[in-house]
């Protein structure tokens, strides 16, 4: 585990654990308790063996505004057994093959930037974005996404910024095609 302090005026906490086995994450959350749990802003989290179905040891960062998970497996139902999910703000998940095609973005209302690397993006992704009220931002790269996507990015009011690249396109049926999808969405 490592950590830093970092911040301008207001000084605070991001964790980072690296190459953690599951059974090492809680003991390595509980050893952060000499840390004040309430000014960790950050966490970020990488493992190439941990399925993240579990984020019961982050229960005690109650100002967790950053959450940035590296790995095989997630579940994103997950993140909402976090009790203060709701006061995430940027959520970054890399390399996951994600457990559910649909998670309810309300449960995450300060949400306001999404990044998704080398994940598979399902089309109901947008139509659950639409409950995220404060969402701004969408960057999608190195994945594999439904086309059917960029249309309802499009219809998206709220995102101030979308960007995919280098995504190979699945089809309605899952099956993955030879063509990439780039795409960029700019809106003042």
């Amino acid at each position: 585990m490592r950590a830093s302090i970092s911040g301008g005026k207001e000084k605070y906490y991001q964790l980072a654990f690296t190459d953690v086995s599951p059974e090492d994450f809680a003991a390595t959350a509980r050893k952060a308790e000499d840390i004040p749990a309430e000014e960790v802003k950050t966490i970020a989290v990488t493992s190439d063996t941990m399925d993240f179905g579990d984020l019961t040891p982050l229960t005690s960062f109650v100002n967790l505004a950053e959450l940035k998970i590296q790995g095989p497996r997630f579940s994103l139902k997950a993140i909402g057994e976090v009790p203060h999910a709701n006061k995430i703000e940027v959520l970054e998940l890399r390399s996951f093959e994600i457990v559910e095609d649909t998670y309810d973005f309300s449960e995450l209302p300060n949400l306001k930037i999404l990044g998704l690397w080398g994940c598979r993006v399902d089309v109901t992704l947008a139509d659950n974005l639409l409950d995220c009220e404060k969402i701004e931002r969408l960057y999608i790269y190195d994945s594999k996404v439904d086309p059917r996507l960029v249309d309802g990015i499009e219809k998206n009011e709220r995102l101030k910024h979308a960007s995919f690249y280098r995504c190979e396109p699945i089809d309605s049926d899952g099956m993955e095609t030879r063509t990439n999808i780039q795409f960029r969405l700019d809106r003042r």
